[in-house]
């Protein structure tokens, strides 16, 4: 119940970081309202807790957050996420991120600068991009041939800021539709 874990957080008022990794499915619905309590917290580490799936209440918990690592969590979607609008910093990676629709509400977070999403089934869609990367109008062919370097890796970037710009742009035409609507 929420009595037993709230009194535990109310002796730490001044924590700033707080990591919860790898509690394979004991992190319940009572710890969460007990981190409301922590108006502190920047940092939250809820990494390899595979049973998660969703963390689609979270910001009502802790939506001042500032970063979020919660890779290996088996997060087939971004939603609670997509309102924590304080975040600049999210670890996403190894989890089941599969579509652009699993992670366009990451577009709508104004202090967002990193995420990291690889090892995610998003991956294969990357891998299959081969258009220009966002904003910056040089395709991967250009940027391997100006650094004479072929990397995998980089391509694999250059992909995910590519499907990451599609689902701001995709979010942006959904939205003037539904506005009209």
């Amino acid at each position: 119940t929420t009595t037993t874990t709230q009194p535990i957080w109310q002796h730490f008022p001044s924590v700033k970081t707080l990591v919860l990794s790898h509690n394979q499915g004991t992190l319940q619905p009572d710890l969460w309202i007990g981190l409301s309590l922590l108006t502190q917290l920047q940092t939250l580490n809820i990494s390899h807790n595979a049973n998660l799936h969703s963390l689609s209440n979270i910001h009502w918990h802790v939506g001042h957050l500032v970063e979020l690592q919660a890779h290996h969590c088996g997060l087939v979607n971004c939603a609670g996420i997509d309102r924590l609008y304080a975040l600049e910093r999210l670890d996403l990676h190894h989890n089941q991120l599969s579509d652009l629709a699993s992670i366009r509400g990451l577009t709508c977070l104004p202090e967002l600068t990193h995420v990291t999403l690889f090892g995610n089934p998003l991956a294969s869609l990357a891998n299959q991009t081969t258009t220009k990367a966002p904003k910056s109008g040089i395709t991967q062919s250009q940027k391997s041939s100006t650094t004479r370097v072929q990397a995998p890796a980089m391509a694999y970037r250059w992909a995910v800021l590519d499907l990451f710009w599609q689902a701001k742009q995709s979010r942006g035409r959904h939205d003037d539709t539904t506005a009209t609507s």
